[in-house]
């Protein structure tokens, strides 16, 4: 530590703004006089908070807790919040108590009284109260909850996908979001490396249908129902984010407390005795049915939970220690054995390609309790090199993508060029939604109103430097994490902001938006092909297109089927955007090597050009059109959408009656005709 002292305090407070993302060095903290005998003139704003969070001295620092020391002011009020600035500390006393990052009020900043925060424990207990505030409001929310939980999950790991997408959304850095999971006996735990929780996380997860995702327009959710799918198997989940520590918990002793659970709105009565008394005939007459946990939201009721109420197997196991967020789903023993969790997460955990899409996750770890042993069971990790994305299970190499991006712009010119009647406008001002000749499109969010474009992502699988085909029975669609529709088979991946059935499993079909997003993947993903057929190596010293020989293995082998009664719209609508690009796009490398248009290449049925040099085989057939490169004839030939001309033996006869040409042809052949 003692090269610490010898750093700048420039250096310092910047170590420090950098680990608290705290620019200004401000906290809010709670005011006490000094209780030492030596420091009467002192007092302190102690146990301080930057951006929700308590802070603390970094390592090696002994006394870790930070509390800024001012001049005993009697004007202060003893444990009330204040809002003060700090500075470092001169040397010598820094030295004195060997602390190099010591801090003290920065008296050019007056310290000034907070009203308006308050701390995490007593946020919690007032969002609790305020949930649900009166029998009748927390019988109507629970039973919105019931309605939505009865539409959410059909697949119970559905809620570890759910899980994992809001890590993914909340990444503390550059570096990628690190997730854990631990099988315990009764408890599956869910860590993660990335944001930690403030109070509009809390806010998100604590609420019936709310997200704070409407912050960044470009995370990945749009519902804030996701995160109730933790309740599928659990009544009763933990979390330990940041300085949050709470809970919630179905069998928790205050929902049989009447009185206690509705204190707050009690207490709001308690001044007006015919509203006090119409609450309590309203109580008598419906008692069995406000007393009923089926008709408190108790999902959305979080209960502050001290680090020594927490179960014992949770004490015991690493949810207590060091991450940015702990979750921890109470599921019991027989559950877990009777669903065999093991064996779904392992599942899960087989089939790594679930992390391609994701913008931020970059590993994956699976742990499970034996014998009081934790054991990692399974990791997934994502790598980029050159381009292209890495996926490994268990430190073995499982596949490797292409991924390349595509930004879909969202206004009403590129609608209407796109052949769809949809007009995007601003109700209010920072308001944008969505209408059609029958009016407002409601099932489009206004979350895409906020943006002025969505990207569109394809990842093509290389194997041994060639692409790969993907079966129909692996070519799923993505929204970041997969769905299980495999209705359309295209043979590369693709992710989008699709919009989904509750559960995220399949795509909407005749959901206008997702027509449109449809429209731009058969775009795309002919631009898609000519971007593959660009890249380039270097072989013997000459620079080769490196995927000549197989790009072409992505064109889908027919149009999707328009007479299909359940796709019929949403396939139309990629076969126009398929064949408004097809057409018009360079994605075509010639025999001489350059990328063209389907309009400047002629195929050779007769497989006569095979036989002569393409000169001569271009006055033989009349045509400035220039033939496909040999390792892609095949792909095209049976593409009848394509419209390339083709060079038939019909043709073939009817220019041989030339004698110019049969002249020509005899030269080149050396024989006679």
């Amino acid at each position: 530590m003692q090269e610490l002292f010898n750093k700048s305090e420039l250096e310092l407070v910047q170590v420090l703004k950098r680990i608290w993302k705290n620019n200004e060095l401000e906290f809010i903290g709670k005011y006490f006089h000094s209780k030492a005998v030596n420091e009467n003139e002192y007092g302190y704003i102690a146990n301080v908070y930057a951006n929700d969070r308590q802070v603390f001295y970094p390592e090696p620092v002994n006394k870790r807790s930070v509390s800024i020391r001012i001049p005993r002011n009697e004007v202060l009020i003893e444990g009330q919040l204040y809002k003060v600035r700090g500075k470092i500390a001169e040397l010598e006393l820094r030295r004195q108590l060997g602390n190099p990052y010591l801090l003290l009020h920065d008296e050019e900043h007056p310290i000034v009284k907070e009203t308006n925060y308050i701390l995490p424990k007593d946020f919690i207990e007032e969002w609790f109260s305020k949930t649900g505030a009166t029998p009748k409001d927390a019988s109507t929310i629970a039973s919105q909850l019931k309605l939505n939980s009865l539409e959410l999950y059909t697949q119970t790991e559905r809620f570890i996908f759910e899980l994992i997408q809001n890590a993914d959304d909340m990444p503390a850095s550059s570096r990628g979001v690190k997730v854990e999971l631990h099988l315990l006996n009764n408890y599956l735990i869910f860590r993660h490396n990335g944001k930690f929780f403030d109070r509009n996380d809390v806010k998100a997860i604590a609420d019936a249908a709310k997200s704070n995702k409407s912050e960044n327009v470009r995370q990945t959710g749009y519902k804030g129902i996701g995160f109730k799918s933790v309740f599928t198997d659990s009544n009763s989940v933990f979390i330990r984010s940041g300085s949050y520590s709470f809970k919630f918990d179905k069998n928790d002793p205050i929902y049989n407390d009447f009185k206690n659970l509705y204190s707050w709105q009690l207490r709001l009565l308690a001044n007006s005795p015919r509203d006090l008394e119409q609450f309590e005939i309203d109580y008598n007459e419906n008692k069995s049915k406000y007393e009923n946990i089926d008709n408190i939201p108790w999902q959305i009721k979080p209960i502050w939970v001290n680090r020594s109420e927490f179960p014992e197997e949770l004490l015991k196991s690493e949810f207590l220690k060091h991450a940015e967020v702990n979750i921890a789903l109470e599921i019991g023993e027989s559950v877990i054995k009777a669903k065999n969790y093991a064996f779904m997460i392992e599942s899960i955990l087989s089939k790594p390609k679930f992390i391609l899409f994701l913008r931020n996750t970059t590993r994956f770890d699976y742990y499970k309790l034996d014998s009081n042993q934790l054991e990692k069971r399974q990791s997934i990790e994502l790598k980029e090199k050159d381009n292209l994305i890495s996926i490994s299970h268990n430190d073995n190499h499982v596949a490797t993508f292409s991924k390349i991006y595509f930004d879909v712009e969202i206004n009403n010119i590129e609608f209407q060029k796109s052949g769809f009647n949809i007009e995007k406008f601003e109700e209010k001002e920072g308001v944008f939604k969505f209408k059609d000749e029958y009016g407002e499109i409601k099932s489009i969010p206004e979350k895409l109103g906020l943006l002025s474009n969505t990207r569109m992502t394809f990842a093509s699988q290389i194997k041994d430097n060639e692409v790969i085909k993907l079966d129909k029975s692996h070519s799923i669609l993505y929204n970041y994490l997969p769905t299980s529709d495999q209705r359309f088979g295209f043979p590369f991946l693709v992710n989008a902001d699709f919009i989904t059935n509750t559960s995220r499993e399949f795509i909407l079909k005749e959901n206008k938006w997702n027509q449109y997003l449809m429209y731009h993947i058969g775009q795309n993903c002919v631009k898609c092909l000519s971007s593959l057929c660009q890249v380039q190596e270097f072989v013997e010293g000459k620079k080769v297109r490196k995927y000549v020989k197989s790009y072409l293995s992505l064109l889908p082998d027919t149009l999707l089927n328009e007479e299909d009664e359940e796709l019929s719209e949403i396939n139309k609508a990629f076969n126009r955007g398929f064949l408004s690009s097809v057409n018009q796009t360079d994605f075509i490398v010639n025999s001489l090597g350059e990328v063209k248009n389907t309009s400047e290449i002629i195929v050779d049925e007769t497989q006569f050009s095979k036989v002569l040099n393409p000169d001569i085989f271009k006055i033989i057939s009349e045509t400035q059109k220039v033939l496909p490169a040999s390792e892609i004839s095949n792909h095209i030939l049976s593409k009848d959408y394509l419209n390339i001309e083709k060079y038939s033996a019909d043709k073939l006869t009817l220019h041989l009656q030339d004698k110019n040409k049969q002249n020509i042809l005899s030269k080149a052949l050396s024989v006679d005709l």
